[in-house]
């Protein structure tokens, strides 16, 4: 067979075979049984009981048994009832019964019993796969197929077709047992290997081996795209950023990252990501709702995902000290008058403000008299700086009554400004979290 373990570091590494019994898993193990001191590893052997084919699951599990006791294989055994938790998930059998087997195979890495998982997906199981996803409309990602490696996933057999299984096996006289459910078509992996693949293959012989070199090129594009989104969005402690400038396919892929990003990880969709995108198009302010309590809003020239946050700050008197605002903190401490100011801060003249001066979050009715500007109301001023909406009533400010002293990280009150008469200086610093 055509396996190759080099991009795999296995030496000195516990490597358990996912072993059902069938032919594909039963070739795996005796493959890797055959090189294991080539490549400095140890074997061991996990098996799943789906609780869906009675006493023949039973007895499978049985032969498992039996054979990894005969080649001293050390085996992890697992029982789960996929009949059960499909009910309760409302997923297909299929979908219940592959989720339950990966959290098995978690569950094992996660105690200790072994560093991989090897899974004996070959070539056909990925033109499967390809096929499937193609004709659920899928995008890039659901063509790159099966990856040979996730995380501790490893699938060596991804480049083996499933005729190369079949005289490995009869060429080492290798036993395995035949799962009857394999030959019913109502399922749809089974579906498009017993009826499309082969007459696909009668047309184009060469269709799998075709459709691995398309997943092949089709991994290395998404990798490029993928890079050239995450330089062009922003991903922040609780928010995302796209420009509308971007391209349509890297502000799709971003609503995508950026919905990941939040914690919304597989109740998206394709819609959502169109929806995100066609904000681009609409007037300022304008925003959609997506899953989780995510919010997607044009703002001027990007477009701003986020999960909405309570921010509450109770009135303070204004002194030197550390305010926690929504994801950052503002630093009031005094400081020479003739030091260089830094731009990351705001510089006011202590003495000039007022005694009743506080901390506080914006009100109605609030008005600001902008750095050598005239008056004007704070909403007003927020519309002329593109602060955004959604933040407005978050931003920490300094008021004596109704008047804004200042507006942390922005800009001071032309009444604050430091001049040549200035003896006592305070410096305001906005620290935002990383």
């Amino acid at each position: 067979m055509n396996v190759s373990l080099d991009n795999f570091n296995l030496t000195g590494k516990n490597v358990a075979v996912a072993l059902s019994g069938g032919q594909d898993s039963m070739a795996l193990l005796y493959y890797m049984l055959s090189v294991k001191d080539l490549y400095h590893f140890n074997i061991k052997a996990i098996n799943v009981e789906h609780g869906i084919r009675g006493q023949n699951s039973i007895d499978d599990t049985n032969f498992v048994i039996s054979i990894c006791q005969k080649l001293s294989v050390p085996l992890r055994t697992f029982l789960v009832d996929v009949l059960l938790k499909a009910e309760e998930l409302k997923f297909s059998i299929e979908q219940t019964a592959r989720l339950l087997r990966y959290q098995c195979f978690s569950q094992a890495v996660e105690e200790g019993f072994c560093d991989y998982v090897l899974t004996a997906h070959h070539q056909s199981d990925n033109a499967e796969t390809v096929i499937f996803n193609m004709c659920r409309g899928a995008g890039l990602k659901g063509l790159k197929g099966i990856d040979k490696q996730n995380s501790y996933i490893l699938r060596p057999l991804l480049n083996v077709t499933k005729q190369e299984i079949i005289d490995y096996t009869l060429k080492h006289s290798i036993p395995y047992v035949s799962d009857e459910t394999n030959d019913d078509t109502d399922y749809t992996r089974n579906y498009l290997r017993h009826n499309v693949l082969p007459e696909l293959k009668k047309v184009f012989p060469e269709a799998e081996k075709s459709i691995s070199r398309l997943t092949e090129i089709v991994k290395e594009e998404d990798a490029f795209l993928e890079e050239l989104t995450l330089n062009t969005i922003i991903l922040k402690d609780g928010y995302a950023e796209i420009p509308i400038s971007a391209h349509p396919v890297i502000v799709k892929r971003g609503a995508i990252l950026a919905l990941k990003h939040l914690g919304v990880i597989k109740d998206y969709e394709k819609l959502h990501a169109e929806l995100v995108d066609s904000l681009k198009n609409l007037n300022n302010g304008n925003e959609i709702s997506l899953p989780k309590n995510v919010t997607a809003i044009k703002e001027y020239d990007k477009l701003v995902l986020f999960r909405e946050q309570e921010f509450n700050f109770t009135p303070v008197p204004l002194k030197e000290g550390v305010y926690q605002g929504l994801n950052y903190t503002l630093e009031i401490k005094k400081v020479n008058s003739n030091i260089s100011f830094q731009r990351d801060s705001l510089y006011i003249d202590q003495d000039k403000l007022p005694k009743n001066t506080v901390i506080r979050l914006r009100q109605e009715g609030d008005v600001f008299k902008k750095f050598g500007g005239k008056s004007k109301k704070l909403k007003d001023y927020f519309i002329d700086k593109k602060v955004p909406k959604r933040l407005r009533d978050k931003i920490l400010v300094g008021a004596d009554g109704k008047n804004i002293l200042f507006i942390a990280g922005i800009e001071i009150s032309d009444d604050l400004k430091v001049d040549k008469n200035t003896i006592n200086v305070l410096q305001l610093k906005k620290i935002t979290k990383e």
